[in-house]
């Protein structure tokens, strides 16, 4: 703690302490210094009476940084709105899907299996293993394949970068965001956090899934094999009276004939073990998004680690077992995972 200043004309010990520039207007209105009266000249009462300014002062210091914050935070929303007054969603979604191939491109150069890519220039942490990244860019691959779970994977791959010690990957945006509201380099570190904060969020809400609650299933439409026509005075083919395979039929068919990596096909196993265990596993042509969504919500609130007397009760009863024993629950990126699979 620093020692009291003293007054060289009077000898009077006061409490004196410099603001920072950037606080200063959030400090009761002061211009650049803390300064407060100790009312002795004796040095060592001066000490003791100064520890309870100090403590004031500290106090008063976390408040105005608080208040800055918000302001920048505020200010950082307003300004990103300006910058993306004529943007649209799917534009938006274009560079959430950049920064996931980015990303990917990084990871893979990381590893040596290019010699050059975009991404190598941005760092976006600690690589997964080689393993884990081939299984990363068939399940992207594999998702994007799909309408409806398109921007899944752009989504994590935001929530990854906004886990980032920094925000370089976004670091292009930030400057041209502050560049367009007249803020010219360096950026403040508060500010520049919050633009980067804000702008992942606003990439965020772009890429969050919208399932059409009117939709009846989810499932892709039949696939048309080149070459094979049907005549117009083709009779149309009978009705089958026969139920459609269930989903569980169809993952072990799928598991034979498109052969995986062992750990993934375990993982996906159990996911279609649970929704069949949710909804009676049924037929592949009676699956809806709601089914899908009730799906999501219950693997969210079943417990991460249950002994066999837990994952023999029904998966409701689970959720409810997790809520009352405040047991941890599935991570976002498992229950993801659980719903690439059912996709």
């Amino acid at each position: 703690m620093a020692s009291p200043f003293k007054d060289p004309r009077t000898g009077i010990f006061y409490f004196r302490r410099v603001i920072p520039v950037a606080l200063r207007p959030l400090f009761d209105g002061v211009s650049s210094g803390y300064k407060r009266t100790l009312d002795t000249r004796d040095p060592d009462e001066a000490r003791q009476r100064n520890h309870p300014h100090a403590v004031i002062f500290e106090q008063k210091l976390a408040a105005a940084r608080r208040a800055l914050t918000t302001k920048q935070l505020h200010s950082a929303r307003a300004m990103l709105e300006a910058y993306l007054v004529d943007t649209s969603e799917q534009q938006l979604q274009g560079i959430a899907q950049k920064l996931a191939l980015l990303e990917l491109g990084a990871f893979t150069y990381a590893h040596g299996l290019t010699d050059h890519d975009p991404g190598g220039r941005y760092d976006f942490g600690t690589p997964s293993t080689p393993d884990d990244l081939r299984d990363h860019g068939d399940r992207k691959a594999m998702l994007e394949a799909i309408p409806d779970f398109r921007p899944l994977p752009w989504l994590e791959t935001l929530q990854r970068v906004a886990a980032l010690p920094s925000l370089d990957p976004i670091d292009w945006a930030i400057v041209m965001i502050a560049f367009d509201n007249g803020i010219v380099q360096p950026i403040e570190p508060t500010l520049y956090e919050a633009i980067g904060r804000a702008f992942l969020d606003r990439l965020c809400a772009a890429c969050a899934l919208k399932i059409d609650p009117a939709r009846t299933r989810i499932l892709p439409s039949p696939i048309l094999i080149p070459g094979i026509e049907i005549s117009a005075t083709t009779p149309p083919p009978e009705i089958s009276n026969e139920r459609a395979p269930t989903i569980t039929q169809v993952f072990e068919d799928g598991a034979v004939f498109q052969p995986r990596e062992p750990k993934v096909v375990d993982e996906w196993r159990t996911a279609i073990g649970r929704f069949a265990r949710l909804h009676d596993d049924p037929p592949v042509d009676t699956i809806t998004a709601s089914m899908v969504r009730a799906y999501r919500r219950t693997c969210a609130g079943l417990p991460a680690r249950a002994g066999k007397e837990i994952t023999a009760l029904p998966l409701l009863d689970q959720v409810e077992l997790a809520k009352a024993r405040r047991l941890t629950t599935l991570s976002p990126a498992t229950v993801n995972k659980a719903l690439s699979a059912v996709a």
